[in-house]
């Protein structure tokens, strides 16, 4: 009877130690490649442009000013919006993967999946700061972050192992 308790303890500690190590990622990942409606700046750029705000250059150069680009964030207010969500998510997968019925990775990348559907819906339903008059008549839309879909579906997730 003690061998079965040590190994069901090794067991649990195994697991303890593969979810530790387990993790995901989720957002507009490296090597994403370029905004196809810019000037050769990435999506990852582009992401943080709208996450914290910018400023753009304006004008003609001999005129050239700039003006305040502001955050529309969509990765961290998801995050904090969904908390309590992802802590029970969490909770519950961790108690599958302790009780053997899926493994970290599985954990972690339902996790992913979760996350990131929540950033595309936020990118889709966000209309604060709202953009300026001639932006929207230029896109054709009042969605400060939605105008080809190329952000949205450049968010992605993957399962990273410490």
């Amino acid at each position: 009877m003690a061998t079965t308790s040590n190994t069901k303890r090794q067991r649990v500690t195994d697991t303890k130690k593969n979810i530790r190590n387990a993790g995901v990622e989720v957002g507009v990942l490296s090597g994403t490649g370029s905004h196809p409606n810019s000037d050769n700046a990435s999506v990852v750029e582009i992401a943080i442009w709208n996450e914290f705000g910018t400023w753009k250059k304006t004008g003609s150069r001999s005129g050239a000013s700039e003006e305040m680009i502001p955050p529309r964030p969509f990765i961290q207010s998801t995050m904090d919006e969904n908390r309590e969500k992802y802590k029970s998510i969490v909770a519950r997968l961790s108690k599958l993967v302790l009780a053997g019925k899926i493994d970290a990775d599985t954990a972690a990348g339902i996790i992913g999946g979760e996350v990131q559907a929540d950033i595309q819906k936020k990118i889709v339903e966000l209309r604060t700061p709202p953009n300026k008059k001639s932006t929207i008549k230029k896109k054709g839309s009042d969605n400060p972050l939605f105008d080809d879909g190329h952000l949205h579906q450049s968010i992605k997730w993957r399962v990273i192992d410490d």
